[in-house]
């Protein structure tokens, strides 16, 4: 397994933390960070707009 150095992870992250939707970012902070309520949060928000789109 390939294994990211710190420098390219640090770029990741900052892209990550400006171009992500706010699904992607609450994701991020999930696996990274620890963060588990805003997946939910977001994940509810995301497929409400889904269904209006239906």
């Amino acid at each position: 397994m390939k294994h990211l150095s710190s420098e390219k992870f640090n770029k990741a992250r900052e892209f990550v933390t400006i171009h992500a939707r706010p699904l992607d970012l609450a994701l991020y902070n999930y696996y990274f960070k620890n963060q588990r309520f805003p997946v939910f949060k977001q994940s509810r928000r995301f497929s409400k707009i889904l269904l209006r789109r239906s």
